[in-house]
């Protein structure tokens, strides 16, 4: 108990242990019987070494081992045969139910860049990047850029160095494409960094950009010698991939565009271009869509407004506008989101976790859980004393001796719950609440009387009232241990009850799984359950 010894605690289990050998069923007197003929032979063959001229048994000890270890066995066979096979359950940490996973279909503002004229390609950007509006994306000319003829300064080095060691920090082999990434990158640091060949022709029409680039007004590309450098129509996250989704919208959108297994997705990485052929696709909006089919049970589960996603890919959380749509008769849940679309630009389908159970708590089965009876007495009759240099806390009991003379003893009973500890402090001073402590009812009897410390008031134990447990079996016996269930969380058959209460449960404790199939301080043997 709460307050007990440990030495307290091992005289009960032995006694215990002795109530359960004298009460072995006829399975274990069989086997007790059979043993103890085979120990009886062996004192016999102990007792004929003996004539032979042994003086004392310790000089053959091989017998004594052997029949230690068969008393053990009888002890071991006879506890195993006499008790209930109970399963347990593992107390866990979580939520009450787990969190449905789905496959959302990504819908973006996106729109696929033709290329302005034929010849070589060079990328300048590395896709998933951000560009401006007339920002840099790729050169095309006649022959292929030769880069090595560009002097770079230290600074211009350093900036490549540092660009390729943070790619190699992070380089998963299972993502080799984007290497090809890193060179288009670096290849338009250098271009867009070194000052290029300016052409001859400086007419007052020419405009030179801060790199000595030639802007080609009222176009959308810069000349770099013989290459013209193209820019992008707007400002936007650019990638090399097209699906088809491009002109998707939510409104436009189709059942059959749910169908993963006719996906597919065209690579627009090339090294030649050719006039109106697609060369990028550049996506215009941070605010996105996903777009989730559910049946009609689970979109009558879902409730429209804020709700939190959690991506499978990289464990990242945030949160969108839920509404439910209809698209072809099939119900949508579609999740509005503002920010985060870049670091999943090159995905059409995804797998996100939609959080919507929040609460937290430790999950219990409901068939673990009793009630059991308790005395209360108010908490302002708590008492603390010093015994054997240990603080305890107790109540002062008021008996009276044969000559009628009042008696007060300080008694520690093993106080489960005590409401003070949780009352809402917040509770008006006009209306007092009165918090009790809810005793074991081996310590009191009804009709006992307890006094105020420094009070001459006192208090009568009545009638007994009931709180909920669970029977906890870390010790091999069942211990009474206190719940309180959080509201509105629990199913068919679970229940989450809440961490850190006095007396009560935490994770990874093992409870009894039906509760109703044993008596508290029970020994108990058996098999382990989830």
């Amino acid at each position: 108990m709460k307050n007990g010894t440990k030495g307290d605690e091992r005289l009960f289990i032995i006694k215990k242990l002795w109530n359960k050998i004298k009460k072995l069923p006829r399975k274990a007197e069989r086997l007790l019987g059979i043993l103890g003929e085979i120990l009886w032979i062996l004192f016999q063959k102990a007792g004929r070494i003996l004539k032979k001229g042994l003086q004392k048994i310790p000089r053959n000890p091989i017998v004594v081992v052997i029949g230690v270890i068969i008393i053990y066995l009888i002890v071991t066979a006879g506890l195993y045969f006499s008790s209930e096979q109970i399963e347990s359950y593992q107390v866990t940490s979580g939520t009450l139910e787990k969190n449905p996973v789905y496959t959302a279909l990504a819908i973006r503002e996106e729109k696929v860049v033709n290329a302005s004229q034929d010849g070589y390609l060079r990328y300048l950007i590395k896709e998933g990047s951000n560009v401006e509006k007339n920002g840099n994306v790729y050169a095309v000319g006649d022959s292929e850029i030769q880069i090595a003829k560009y002097a770079l300064d230290e600074t211009q080095k350093s900036k490549i160095k540092n660009a390729a060691e943070a790619f190699s920090g992070t380089f998963d082999s299972s993502d080799f494409a984007d290497t090809y990434s890193l060179k288009y990158e670096l290849n338009g640091m250098i271009l867009q960094t070194d000052k290029a060949e300016q052409t001859e022709d400086t007419s007052d029409e020419e405009e030179y950009d801060e790199n000595g680039f030639l802007v080609v007004k009222g176009n959308t590309s810069i000349m770099l010698g013989n290459q013209t450098v193209v820019t992008s129509p707007d400002a936007g996250i650019v990638m090399y991939t097209m699906d088809g989704y491009e002109g998707k919208t939510v409104d436009n959108l189709k059942k059959s565009d749910f169908a993963q297994k006719s996906y597919t997705e065209k690579s627009l990485i090339s090294t030649e271009a050719k006039e109106d052929t697609p060369v990028y696709k550049l996506i215009t909006d941070e605010t996105w869509n996903l777009m989730i089919p559910v049946s009609k049970k689970e979109a009558s589960k879902l409730s429209e407004g804020t709700i939190q996603v959690k991506f499978l890919k990289d464990k990242k959380t945030q949160n969108g506008q839920l509404s439910i749509v209809d698209i072809d008769g099939q119900k949508v849940a579609k999740i509005t989101l503002k920010n985060g679309m870049v670091r999943y630009a090159s995905e059409r389908f995804l797998k996100v976790e939609l959080v919507i159970h929040t609460k937290t708590g430790l999950k219990i089965p409901l068939s673990s859980i009793v009630d059991k009876k308790f005395y209360i007495i108010p908490s302002d009759y708590l008492a603390k004393e010093v015994q054997d240099g240990v603080e305890r806390e107790g109540f002062y009991r008021i008996t009276k001796d044969d000559k009628g003379k009042e008696k007060k003893t300080f008694v520690v009973p093993a106080i489960y719950k005590n409401t003070a500890d949780s009352s809402d402090k917040s509770t008006s001073t006009v209306i007092k609440k009165i918090d009790y402590c809810y005793v074991d009812m081996q310590t009191f009897q009804e009709g006992d009387v307890v006094q105020k410390p420094d009070s001459s008031e006192t208090f009568t134990v009545g009638e007994p009232e009931y709180l909920s447990g669970a029977y906890c079996i870390n010790r091999g016996y069942a211990m009474f241990r206190c719940i309180e269930q959080i509201s509105g969380e629990q199913n068919e058959e679970s229940c989450l009850i809440k961490k850190n209460t006095a007396y009560g449960l935490s994770e990874y404790d093992r409870i009894v799984k039906n509760g109703s199939s044993v008596k508290e301080d029970e020994i108990l043997t058996g098999k382990q359950g989830e």
